[in-house]
């Protein structure tokens, strides 16, 4: 969890309009993750 903490000290100096490409963008990452976990799932 270290490293957790240490995005969010970095988060918490950016301006809101970053926060919120951040936050775009760890969104994306999540949902990528699924889809490839999706995609290893299916029957080939």
């Amino acid at each position: 969890m270290r490293e957790a903490k240490k995005l969010e000290d970095i988060i918490k100096e950016l301006p809101e309009d970053l926060i919120k490409e951040v936050e775009d963008f760890a969104l994306f990452l999540l949902e990528k993750r699924k889809r490839e976990e999706t995609e290893k799932k299916k029957p080939t």
